[in-house]
């Protein structure tokens, strides 16, 4: 049985929701200031506007990883939401949060300061999820459904951090697969992860999307807050 009370979980979602207002808030201030923004007092070069947003991007989805790690770590140590949500566990309930890590990692020694555990392939968490909760919930439903999303996003964010090879043509692959396009279609040269979530949302995000007249970097922080409610509902 669990040592004490069980831990809270409502406060890990609020906080990823709070990344994704940061980032918002930081990509909203900065895009006025785009050199070639009709209106724009002070200009700064449309690179450093982009480079701004990618930052932002990558830091949501380092976000996402930690909060998909601290839900489910804290599921497994019978942790309940404010409206009262529990997944049924197949195994435990866990002693306490560390006990949960031992178990999710299979090392006894497992240390959260030192250690780390991946959460970039949606398909791993989901088998991870199957095992340890009863039908996968609540991450197996939504992180299926988003799958390729969210592979899209990684491949995004790798390209922002690295230049190698194979980061360069994963990211032709995700910009192609956003913008419905063939798969090896040429993006332009110079063009870059900052440019295109610049651009206008499609119809990848949902038929409604094009509609709304947001960008994609907007329907990706949508797609975050909406996914992240299903895992830990209010």
């Amino acid at each position: 049985m669990p040592r004490g009370r069980p831990p809270k979980v409502d406060h890990v979602r609020d906080a990823f929701l709070y990344q994704i207002t940061i980032a918002r808030n930081l990509e909203r201030a900065v895009r006025p200031l785009s050199a070639v923004h009709p209106n724009a007092a002070r200009s700064l070069h449309p690179k450093h506007v982009y480079r701004t947003v990618e930052l932002a991007f990558m830091g949501v989805c380092a976000a996402w990883e930690e909060f998909l790690e601290a839900t489910m770590v804290r599921y497994l140590a019978n942790a309940k939401t404010t409206s009262g949500f529990a997944p049924k566990l197949r195994v435990g309930p866990c002693q306490d949060i560390l006990h949960a890590y031992q178990v999710l990692s299979g090392k006894p020694d497992y240390d959260p300061d030192n250690d780390y555990l991946t959460w970039t392939n949606p398909t791993k968490v989901v088998k991870v999820a199957d095992v340890l909760f009863s039908a996968g919930a609540p991450f197996k439903v939504p992180l299926q459904r988003e799958t390729d999303r969210l592979k899209q996003a990684v491949k995004l964010r790798n390209r922002v951090a690295h230049g190698y090879e194979k980061c360069k043509s994963d990211f032709q692959e995700a910009a192609n697969a956003i913008r419905q396009r063939p798969p090896t279609a040429l993006l332009g040269r110079g063009f870059r992860v900052g440019e295109l979530l610049s651009g206008n949302a499609g119809a990848y995000f949902g038929a409604s999307v094009p509609a709304l007249g947001i960008s994609i970097f907007e329907a990706y922080m949508q797609f975050f807050e909406s996914t992240s409610r299903e895992i830990v509902p209010l």
